[in-house]
This record gives C-alpha cells, sequence and structure tokens, in this order.
C-alpha cells in the first residue's frame, strides 16, 4: 500500500502504530527506498515507452509523407501543364494525381505492414526480456510479447 505522507519520522510511527492496529503484517519503507520492480510497473513504463516512441515515429512519418507528396506535386506541374493543353480537365488531373498518391501510399502501407510483422515476430520469436535494454533498473525482468493491433 502507498501512502502519501512526509518523510519524516514522526509520519513513520504513526504509519507504523495504524499498521499494527489493523493487526497486518507491515512493512514500511521510504518511497525513495522502493524499488520499481516491488511497485510491478514494469509493463506500465514499457506501454509508455512504446507509446512515446511510435507517437515520435508518426510524427515523423506524416511530416515526411507530407513533404513527399507536395514535392511529388511540385514535381509532376509540367506533366500537369502538358496534360493541360492537350485537353484534360482540371478534374481528371485531380483524380489522376489523387490514383497515383493512393497506389503510394498502399505501397508503403503494405511494406510497413510487413517490416512490423517481422520487428514483432522476431521479437516475439527471441523471447527478448527487458534484461536487454537500457530501462532494466526501473522495470526489472518483464517479458515483451508484442501483439499487432490493426
Amino acid at each position: 500500500m502507498l501512502v502519501e505522507a512526509p518523510q519524516t519520522n514522526a509520519a513513520r510511527s504513526a504509519i507504523e502504530s495504524t499498521l499494527a492496529n489493523l493487526g497486518v503484517n507491515r512493512t514500511v519503507s521510504l518511497w525513495s527506498d522502493t524499488s520499481w520492480l516491488s511497485l510491478m510497473l514494469g509493463s506500465q513504463i514499457w506501454g509508455i515507452v512504446l507509446i512515446a516512441v511510435s507517437t515520435f515515429t508518426f510524427m515523423i512519418i506524416c511530416i515526411g509523407l507530407t513533404s513527399l507528396v507536395y514535392s511529388a506535386m511540385l514535381s509532376r506541374v509540367r506533366d500537369f501543364a502538358v496534360l493541360k493543353t492537350v485537353g484534360a480537365s482540371a478534374g481528371s488531373l485531380r483524380w489522376m494525381h489523387l490514383g497515383d498518391l493512393l497506389v503510394q501510399y498502399a505501397i508503403g502501407y503494405l511494406a510497413g505492414v510487413i517490416l512490423a510483422m517481422a520487428v514483432v515476430g522476431a521479437v516475439n520469436l527471441l523471447s527478448i526480456t527487458s534484461t536487454n535494454a537500457a530501462f532494466t533498473f526501473v522495470v526489472g525482468s518483464t517479458m515483451l510479447s508484442f501483439v499487432p493491433t490493426w
């Protein structure tokens, strides 16, 4: 049980006497002396770390895709001008450009899914634990098991 209290001797003795009156087995330790492993926060911390990394990666991907779409549009300006001079309507040019973008996004999405499935499969197959990572001092030995949610 975690108790929010000042870290003084008076508070500690009050908590110990209260626990003794309840008749429960007690161990009172300071927050700074409590290991993260004993709080069993390993999976929550790994979840927060993975969500933070995924969010950052998603933001970078969105910026990259926006840049890609803009540069693809700029590189096609001459092509659009030639097609417009030979009689293509603005609507058909929009649909052609949209079709190109959808094909590019679909191929990129499928490549990303295949790569993600390979990474997830490798992590699950190798039974990687947090003892192989830099966060061992925080989470202890927590078994990682990735489950794709898409």
